[in-house]
């Protein structure tokens, strides 16, 4: 449930928070190909998102790790030019945030729908990595009429058994999924970096504590909570994801190991033959920035 993005800003000896100079940097290139940020309220929700481009519309949602335009920034670049895009941060990551302690998926799958129905968008593609994914899943199933076409990266959803989370604690010898996606330590951010690239590019020490600030939990801990609640309630989760969409792509990474490759075959046998299932090879759980220019192009042939 989870991918990473890395930044590498090589700026020696800055006193500024080098993640936050790239981040900066990310969002002027989103700009340049037509995106505009804004933030609306919503009941209690506050919603961070970013609008633009021209053609049918893309809601694109991210997983942990990152908020929506530095996890999707490789997406925005190319799609844009044939799509009108909406990039939300989801609750408790980037800009958004909620002031209910409500930290279920369905709370980030109705946030999704409130923003949706604020922009007056009657119906969308949508694409979702890992928990991302599950939140498009979920959007999917309560609200079928405003979903068309579906893309779910490295998110299993409705397949994904005890067994599978418990093979993935014994992997990573883990207590729970916080130590594995939320790292506080430099050890840990090296396993995190090995979980999302098959090469990890080298990150300078300097850069590192920068880095571990900005993917571990916030303060208040509400990162942890979501992952919690997922977990202790993942049996009624499963149950509302009963959905059986016409046009799914489902994409992957050869090599993930968060969720292998198994787990994404299972979910093809899922939603059937109509489904199509593309396999990343070489990829871990981040396909879409390591190999950004392979997935791109399964994206928009299946799209266009």
């Amino acid at each position: 449930m989870h991918y990473l993005i890395i930044f590498f800003v090589t700026i020696m000896g800055s006193s500024c928070n080098l993640v936050q100079l790239q981040k900066r940097y990310v969002e002027r290139n989103v700009r340049q190909v037509g995106l505009q940020s804004q933030e609306i309220r919503l009941g209690e929700d506050t919603i961070r998102y970013w609008k633009g481009g021209k053609g049918p519309t893309l809601l694109l949602l991210h997983g942990f790790g990152a908020d929506g335009t530095v996890a999707w920034e490789s997406q925005i670049l190319e799609l844009a030019k044939h799509f009108h895009l909406i990039v939300p941060d989801l609750l408790w990551f980037g800009g958004s945030y909620s002031l209910k302690a409500d930290f279920s998926v369905e709370h980030q799958a109705r946030a999704i729908k409130n923003l949706l129905e604020h922009l007056q968008i009657q119906k969308t593609d949508v694409m979702g990595i890992s928990y991302g994914g599950l939140v498009a899943m979920l959007l999917l199933a309560e609200s079928p009429e405003q979903v068309g076409r579906a893309i779910f990266v490295a998110s299993p959803g409705p397949v994904y058994n005890p067994q599978d989370y418990e093979e993935l604690l014994e992997r990573f010898q883990a207590k729970n999924p916080a130590e594995i996606i939320l790292p506080r330590t430099h050890s840990g951010l090296k396993r995190l970096l090995d979980i999302a690239y098959r090469n990890p590019p080298w990150v300078p020490f300097f850069v590192q504590k920068d880095l571990i600030e900005y993917v571990q939990d916030n303060p208040e801990g509400q990162r942890t909570a979501l992952l919690e609640d997922l977990v202790s309630n993942f049996t009624r989760v499963r149950h509302r994801l009963q959905i059986h969409p016409k046009h799914v792509l489902i994409v992957w990474g050869s090599d993930d190991t968060i969720f292998p490759l198994k787990i994404g075959k299972r979910l093809k046998d899922y939603f059937g033959a109509e489904a199509q299932l593309q396999v990343i090879e070489g990829a871990r759980h981040a396909p879409n920035i390591e190999f950004n220019v392979e997935f791109n192009h399964i994206v928009l042939g299946f799209l266009k």
